[in-house]
């Protein structure tokens, strides 16, 4: 009976696969035959100024720190736009995992709607793209939506946080060849991006410190409270240097505070899981003592903007983290401890946990950097000129 319930199951998804790729086969012959014919789509005599497509979901963070953080100063700098969203990390997240036939159904979804959102691009100025057009699809390797924003829209901005390159580097190289500029979060991305001769603007990670508590009191109790917080797939980056972590708690007691959808299961050093929640999120950070950044040296990690960084950095949370994904103005003993190896993480602990001022300094540092080179402010400035087309190359 199990065997025929596996046979059964093993045939609805394939059933399931086969009608995905005729629905997507047919929408792409759709878009090809638009592109095609593009020219005979009505033309708007009055155009707005930018049309926004997010990759990511709305409710997560890449939609909420590249999306709607600037939207009150694109109101406020009266221009016009129009924010094309999917559908909610939530719902994402649920249907990816459901079942195959919830899985290629949001595939769908999601092409049927670009499709119409893309077409909206004619009656804009810009286009400014999050990654690509497909989102979370895994296995395209021809952007047939971008190739049909070309013929619609004259100034197209493509723009990266992350070195998606590694995984899907045909499409991204596709891609890229329909920009008019590629917007960058740092200078590790922007290098692998001026290999293909299109204009390369550094558009940094906006940081909203209204959102955070920043530390006041540096003092540590009788444990010393070190965050971390991550994605769970992430979170073996912890687990790794759990090892070490054991070892530096023998003479310096630790308490973990973890934020994360899926707790950690630790036996010698105490632990508090907690899942991402934003009135208690920043609450948390807070009380910390200091904030751990623990990545493997890989070029997904360095083409990484950590938005772990980014909020240790805010609050004013000493830190000590590796040399990758870190901010182009990063300086070791200056606004956080860089360490590369397990000597220099027991050093960086005993240093912090004995010294207070030391403590204080990194945290305001950190604190000054974000608020220096990081605002939503400074940085809505280089996203509201790429989209006018002004002071770019």
């Amino acid at each position: 009976m199990n065997k025929r319930s596996a046979v059964f199951a093993k045939n609805k998804e394939r059933a399931w696969f086969l009608i995905f790729l005729i629905c997507l086969n047919s929408l792409f012959l759709l878009i090809r035959l638009i592109t095609l014919f593009h020219f005979l789509l009505p033309r708007p005599k009055i155009k707005s100024d930018v049309i926004l497509f997010p990759y990511a979901a709305v409710g997560s963070d890449g939609h909420t720190r590249r999306f709607l953080e600037y939207l009150p100063f694109l109101e406020k700098n009266n221009i016009s736009f129009r924010l094309c969203d999917l559908h909610t990390d939530d719902e994402m997240r649920t249907r990816l995992f459901a079942s195959p036939g919830s899985r290629y159904k949001l595939y769908i979804s999601i092409l049927w709607k670009r499709i119409g959102q893309v077409l909206e691009a004619r009656k804009f100025n810009s286009a400014f793209v999050q990654r690509g057009l497909f989102a979370m699809y895994f296995d395209l390797k021809t952007p047939v939506l971008e190739a049909l924003l070309r013929k619609l829209n004259k100034h197209i901005i493509f723009d990266y946080w992350d070195a998606v390159y590694v995984k899907q580097p045909l499409l991204i190289s596709r891609t890229v060849q329909f920009a008019d500029i590629i917007s960058v979060s740092n200078e590790y991305i922007g290098d692998y991006f001026r290999q293909f001769k299109k204009p390369v603007i550094r558009f940094n990670i906006a940081v909203n410190t209204n959102h955070y508590i920043p530390k006041q009191n540096y003092e540590c109790g009788q444990e010393l409270r070190v965050f971390w917080t991550g994605l769970s797939y992430n979170k073996i980056h912890l687990v790794r240097h759990l090892p070490l972590l054991r070892k530096i708690h023998q003479t310096i007691p630790l308490r973990l505070i973890v934020v994360c959808s899926e707790g950690l299961e630790e036996d010698l050093i105490p632990v508090e899981n907690y899942r991402w929640d934003q009135q208690n999120f920043f609450n948390l950070l807070n009380s910390a003592d200091i904030g751990i950044y623990p990545e493997e040296d890989t070029i997904t990690s360095k083409g990484k903007s950590a938005m772990k960084v980014m909020d240790f950095l805010a609050t004013g949370l000493p830190m000590i983290g590796v040399p990758y994904g870190l901010p182009d103005e990063a300086r070791h003993m200056e606004n956080m401890i860089i360490v590369k190896n397990a000597e220099e993480w027991e050093s960086a602990f005993r240093l912090l946990a004995k010294d207070q001022e030391l403590r204080r300094k990194l945290g305001e540092n950190g604190l000054n950097l974000i608020k220096t080179k990081y605002s939503i402010s400074g940085s809505f400035e280089v996203l509201k000129n790429i989209i006018q087309k002004t002071d770019t190359p």
